[in-house]
């Protein structure tokens, strides 16, 4: 009741809707568990929730490299400008690939958005494929991918708002070589892409969220 007031704290719904679930799955009450799965669902701006107002669903994605601030320090700023460089030209092939549009650069990582959630999840694992694929030799490179999906705001041609704040988030806690999604892409997955891992974690600013790491079938 505390959650679904008006004007009430969307995340403090949804921290109350996962502890609700957590209880009701000790105690063996599956339907409270489902009520309250529905309600931390309701919060999230997913395809239908955003096409049911007329809006266009699109997926961010940032990439980034692993430590990178160490192969600076350790290597020195040319190794880590190949780096660089190597990991801007890996993205934005695979950019063109999937009809991804670039609009940032902020240092190691780059930032897209995609029409669709297939093309943005395909751009990831074919940037993941390509570093698997990288000769060996020279200093080691590692790609992050963050993906969050919702209707951002556009200016000019570029998009602002939430949903770039929690790709980035997200990215930011991803480990070596991981895709990690947000609840709103995590629903809109085609059915050949794997759920590998699920976790809960707390957003910087953003609050309780879903996080999963993906992979393809």
């Amino acid at each position: 009741m505390d959650a679904t007031r008006a004007r009430g704290s969307p995340d403090r719904a949804r921290q109350l809707a996962v502890e609700a679930r957590d209880l009701a799955e000790r105690i063996g009450l599956p339907s409270v568990g489902r009520s309250a799965v529905a309600l931390a669902r309701s919060t999230i701006d997913h395809p239908a929730v955003v096409s049911g107002r007329g809006g266009n669903w699109r997926v961010v994605m940032i990439t980034d490299i692993v430590g990178s601030t160490a192969i600076s320090s350790n290597l020195g700023d040319i190794a880590y400008l190949h780096l660089v460089l190597e990991h801007h030209d890996i993205v934005r092939q695979c950019l063109t690939e999937w009809d991804g549009h670039e609009f940032s650069e902020a240092g190691d990582s780059l930032l897209a958005w995609f029409e669709s959630t297939e093309s943005a999840v395909r751009a990831a694992f074919a940037v993941q494929d390509a570093v698997a694929l990288r000769p060996s030799g020279g200093a080691r490179l590692s790609i992050r991918v963050g993906l969050a999906g919702g209707e951002p705001l556009f200016h000019d041609g570029r998009p602002y708002g939430l949903v770039l704040n929690r790709a980035a988030r997200i990215a930011a806690t991803t480990r070596d070589d991981d895709v990690l999604v947000d609840e709103a892409v995590a629903m809109d997955l085609p059915s050949s892409v794997h759920v590998l891992s699920r976790e809960e974690r707390t957003l910087s600013g953003i609050g309780l969220h879903t996080v999963s790491r993906i992979g393809p079938a």
